[in-house]
């Protein structure tokens, strides 16, 4: 849709609604003048009546007196009705029903016209006259908001008499019609005047309203920017707490191995494995964080796809078997395994993510992995019978590193990471989240998702089998130390690694391979490089060498946080890994491009 369409007919709601406020308050302040027109026309008709009619007896006096009163009846009704709210927010009816009064008053004043006509100079048709001379003159003031009104009245109440001065009396009827000319005039430039003074006033109370929502505004946002930085505070802080950690023991387990003299293999070996898990420990917080960074960005936004439920949750509790015997909890599944409508990566995280939690803090014998389905959704429920959230901390565990009951901040029980991520995810995929819990009894956590068509699902095997022969690895890294270590890992993993530091020479090393007949077989680059090539440009710039149309298998890590990378992904030889990387992963990701770069057999 056209923003700028929006934008237009936006305003063109706010103005129409002006306008309707603006007529309200014009029918308002013209039924406010309504007791003092009343006032008036009974106060003239009553001086008329006493002071121009010779013979106080006179019947076309008493009937005149009689419609008078009628009118002033009717007049006082429709007042009536306006006060009490019985015309309710329709202004136009009130307006009818207000004309209608001043209709009546006017036909009641032609009446005395026609009763006692304009040629009587010296009797009541002289005063009449000025009769009306005075109501015109007094309406200005009193339907000055209703030009209309006014108009309606200056006709009924004065058009008898003007004809009836035809032709003896000319001037005087040509008197009067310039006499309401001039008071017609009068009204149009009161009424301006009134329609200017109401419309500023809304204006006003618009730029008030707007001065008021902007402060509430501001102050909302001060408000929030100071929670904020509270919260960043504490994140910082118990990040810095955490990091720590694991970095003190990577720095005391090197130096172990650095002082070993090779007379206790089993103390460095010991040392081998603490150092492992203390470094998968580092990696595993390091990639909590980057995961929230990158909700946080909004740059996880996942491509919705048909996910079968069965395999999903098959594998959520195979990958935390091991963690679950090791606290004696039975991780079990019920209910129907339809199929839902999600990103697969993305819900995989969320389910691993709260059945994991329950695993850790469930604590009593079995958690439950609850599926309900329904005409278009698929509600996910993981229970666990631990000791529950008390409800003043049910908030507080989807903060960062907030973890109940671990004040010690012991990692086997989690980073504190889980919850949060969860959160985002379902934040930015628009999944309900819900949590219930009974102190002393357990906790259920709930994500609701689309729910698609039932399909077949095939597994597949997650182990990876190793490459056949030696690769050969072309390594485009500025980093000495990541540098060292990629290299290190891959030649332990049999490849033949040919190591540089930057694009340009990257290029140079590949044609001079492609020279000697040995073209490499992958190549694994850093993204961010010195010098105008980029890891992606390089890629790029290798695949336009290549004399036939197969692309050169590539895997591309980087550590930042764009939402895309100037590079055709879809090719199947292609992949992106984020850093940090498993060697594991990284082993994992070269097998899969280059098998994808592999023909088949007969092709």
């Amino acid at each position: 849709m056209n923003p700028g369409v929006v934008t237009t007919k936006g305003v063109d709601r706010d103005a129409s609604s002006r306008d309707e406020s603006l007529e309200r308050q014009i029918v308002a302040h013209t039924y406010s003048l309504m007791p003092t027109s009343m006032f008036g026309v009974a106060a003239t008709a009553t001086v008329f009546a006493l002071g121009a009619v010779a013979n106080p007896f006179d019947r076309k006096l008493w009937l005149w007196m009689t419609i008078q009163f009628g009118v002033l009846i009717v007049n006082l009704a429709i007042l009536g009705t306006y006060r009490t709210g019985r015309f309710g927010d329709d202004w136009r009816r009130a307006r009818r029903n207000q004309r209608l009064g001043v209709l009546l008053a006017g036909s009641a004043w032609g009446i005395a016209g026609v009763l006692w006509p304009v040629q009587d100079t010296l009797g009541p048709g002289f005063a009449l006259v000025f009769c009306y001379a005075g109501m015109c003159a007094g309406g200005a003031t009193t339907l000055a908001g209703d030009p209309t009104a006014y108009a309606i009245f200056a006709v009924t109440s004065l058009l008898p008499d003007v004809v009836a001065g035809l032709p003896e009396f000319a001037w005087l009827s040509a008197l009067m019609v310039a006499f309401v000319a001039i008071t017609s005039v009068t009204v149009v430039r009161v009424g301006r005047t009134l329609r200017e003074s109401l419309a500023l006033r809304f204006e006003n109370a618009d730029l008030l309203q707007q001065a008021l929502r902007e402060r509430e505004a501001a102050l909302a946002a001060h408000a929030e920017a100071r929670l904020a930085a509270e919260s960043k505070t504490r994140f910082l802080a118990a990040a810095s707490h955490d990091l720590r950690q694991p970095a003190q023991a990577i720095s005391l387990f090197v130096d172990v191995l650095e002082r070993d003299d090779g007379t206790d293999a089993a103390r460095r070996d010991r040392a081998v494995v603490a150092l492992g898990r203390t470094t998968a420990a580092l990696r595993a917080m390091i990639e909590g964080l980057l995961d929230l960074s990158r909700l946080d960005a909004g740059i996880v936004a996942g491509s919705p796809a048909r996910v079968p439920l069965a395999p999903l949750v098959d594998e959520v509790i195979a990958a935390l078997r091991d963690e679950a015997e090791s606290k004696d909890v039975i991780v079990h599944a019920a209910g129907r395994m339809s199929d839902a409508f999600a990103d697969p990566v993305l819900l995989s995280r969320v389910v691993h993510n709260l059945v994991g939690n329950a695993v850790r803090h469930g604590a009593r014998g079995r958690v439950l992995i609850a599926v309900r389905t329904r005409a278009s959704t698929v509600t996910i429920q993981v229970w666990d019978q631990g000791e529950g959230i008390l409800p003043a901390d049910r908030s507080r565990i989807f903060d960062e590193f907030v973890q109940i009951g671990n004040d010690a901040r012991d990692r086997r029980r989690g980073l504190g990471l889980g919850l949060p991520i969860v959160k985002r995810i379902c934040e930015a995929n628009d999944w309900p989240l819900t949590l219930r819990s009974s102190p002393g009894r357990g906790s259920m956590f709930a994500i609701t998702v689309p729910r698609a068509e039932s399909v077949s699902a095939t597994r597949i095997d997650s182990v990876r089998p190793a490459h056949p022969h030696a690769l050969c690895v072309l390594l485009v890294e500025d980093d000495a130390l990541v540098a060292e270590a990629s290299a290190a890992f891959l030649d332990a993993a049999g490849c033949i690694v040919d190591a540089v530091t930057h694009g340009d020479e990257a290029l140079r090393r590949y044609d001079d391979c492609v020279a000697l007949g040995a073209p490499p077989d992958v190549i694994v680059t850093d993204h961010r490089l010195p010098g105008e090539l980029s890891g992606a440009a390089l890629i790029a710039r290798i695949d336009a060498r290549r004399p036939d149309s197969r692309t050169l298998p590539a895997v591309l890590l980087t550590g930042d946080l764009e939402a895309s990378l100037p590079l055709d992904a879809s090719r199947a030889s292609f992949t992106v890994l984020r850093k940090p990387v498993s060697g594991d992963a990284l082993w994992a990701a070269i097998l899969v491009v280059v098998s994808a770069s592999t023909p088949s057999p007969g092709s």
